[in-house]
């Protein structure tokens, strides 16, 4: 059965299936996507979505989109490696054969390898098998000192090479010698222990995250490799296992149905959130993938919400009176706040501060020496589960006052709920001066209503009575995903 692998991370992926007498064009400031397929098994050429991977001619042609990073992988397994790690000849045709590949990938301009540590092979090479007098303890040490050896092969033949295992030491805690991958924890002690530190070692997690529900699972994930990690190879030494090594976050493309691409979306922005190093997305199956005609879309849309977000949110402005043009009030004040010109906000300021001046100008609203304040606006008709898109233009004229774009909610009880609150702060000035602010926001379950917040602060320092800031086209637009119509 073909295999595919896509891996997104931080960066992106682009990874190559490695076959004999197959050399792929070199992917020169390749892929920010990671593909990877069983070149010899596909006998005609597959397309996914403009990455080609002819099996004939062994050449891959890569999109301009993704032609950027630079950060592609070479995909190979340990079916390679001899069940007899006391046969001296067997292991020098498996040395010779991950050197060449090593080489091959710096020649095609590969970041490294993915070494697929937990492929079912005929040979599980990891299988405790006694062989004439060797004991338990024989073969174990000599598996170590194989994989000491391993390393410092692969290192020499590509300095500064980066490995990514499948499957490494967050999935072994529990294995005992009855199972097939029993001895691939003292190959891998034996490879940290020989590692150099140019080198860099990324665990893949055999685990899957289609059927987690919360990022804190994802924070667990992650935490428990630098738990575990040590009991596994407890010969290590910590320092040097984290300083050569890191996390990844799996993902199983394949477990997703087209109608939760929503969770997948969710699980790649989290992973990268979570991850060390990378998200790994695997799959399998030949057709799988012509289910999901937005999966690309979907793909970046984890990797970066916010310009997604921009892409597809909507025209219609859910705020009203985003221009803060002046009139007669209108709408319903928060407490503490008051009325200053423009229909439907709400001016604040923190009374334990300096007060300034929150003034309605043609360029939209004016903060004067403000040290806390913020104009808002309540919306009521705002659904739970709504995902939204909240943007302004910030403009400073001096350098006490920074400007700040928020969101919050208040629950049944008319109580702010805490941890729902949304926040960022201005980017870069245009040639004008202004500054972008842009947010997504998820209107949380057992929400009453909603309050958009546009404002400033001077930190800890009183600000400068001549300093200002203004703010203006506040805009709140629903995201409609193409996937979620």
């Amino acid at each position: 059965m073909m295999k595919r692998i896509f891996q997104i991370g931080l960066p992106l992926l682009l990874v190559f299936s490695a076959v004999c007498g197959q050399t792929p064009q070199k992917a020169s400031e390749g892929g920010k996507l990671i593909f990877s397929g069983n070149a010899a098994a596909l006998g005609a050429n597959h397309a996914f979505d403009g990455i080609l991977l002819d099996a004939r001619k062994g050449s891959v042609r890569i999109p301009a989109l993704f032609k950027k990073s630079g950060y592609n992988f070479l995909k190979t397994d340990t079916a390679v490696f001899s069940a007899d790690w006391f046969d001296d000849s067997a292991w020098q045709q498996s040395l010779a054969h991950y050197v060449r590949l090593s080489r091959l990938a710096r020649q095609t301009g590969c970041r490294g390898i993915v070494l697929d540590t937990g492929s079912q092979s005929l040979r599980q090479p990891f299988a405790f098998r006694p062989l004439g007098k060797s004991s338990l303890e024989a073969v174990r040490r000599q598996v170590k000192r194989r994989g000491g050896e391993w390393i410092k092969a692969v290192a020499e033949a590509a300095p500064g090479i980066e490995i990514v295992c499948t499957l490494w030491l967050n999935g072994l805690k529990d294995v005992d010698v009855s199972d097939d991958l029993f001895l691939l924890a003292d190959f891998a002690a034996g490879v940290l222990d020989g590692a150099p530190d140019t080198v860099k070692i990324t665990d893949g997690n055999g685990q899957s995250l289609s059927d987690r529900r919360e990022s804190a699972d994802l924070r667990e994930l992650s935490a428990s490799f630098y738990l575990d990690a040590p009991r596994v190879v407890p010969d290590v030494s910590r320092d040097k296992l984290f300083r050569v090594s890191a996390v990844a976050v799996p993902i199983a493309l394949d477990r997703y149905s087209p109608d939760r691409l929503i969770k997948l979306r969710d699980d790649i922005e989290q992973g990268l959130k979570t991850a060390d190093r990378y998200v790994f997305l695997k799959c399998s199956g030949r057709d799988w993938y012509k289910k999901y005609s937005h999966l690309q879309a979907v793909l970046h849309a984890g990797k970066d919400p916010l310009a997604a977000a921009l892409r597809f949110a909507g025209k219609e402005n859910l705020l009203k009176n985003g221009s803060f043009a002046s009139g007669v009030q209108k709408g319903k004040p928060e407490p503490d706040t008051c009325y200053f010109g423009a229909p439907y906000w709400f001016s604040w300021q923190d009374n334990r501060k300096k007060q300034g001046k929150i003034l309605l100008e043609k360029e939209g609203v004016l903060f004067r020496g403000t040290a806390k304040g913020t104009v808002v606006q309540r919306l009521d008709d705002i659904p739970p589960g709504s995902l939204l898109l909240l943007t302004a233009r910030f403009k400073y004229q001096g350098n006490s006052l920074r400007g700040s774009l928020s969101c919050n909610f208040r629950d049944q009880k008319n109580k702010f709920m805490r941890y729902s609150q949304v926040k960022t702060v201005p980017g870069k000035p245009d040639a004008k001066g202004w500054r972008s602010a842009a947010v997504v926001v998820e209107v949380p379950e057992g929400m009453k209503y909603m309050i958009v917040n546009a404002g400033v602060s001077s930190g800890m320092f009183a600000p400068d009575g001549q300093d200002v800031c203004y703010v203006t086209d506040i805009r709140l637009r629903r995201i409609v995903y193409p996937w979620n119509k």
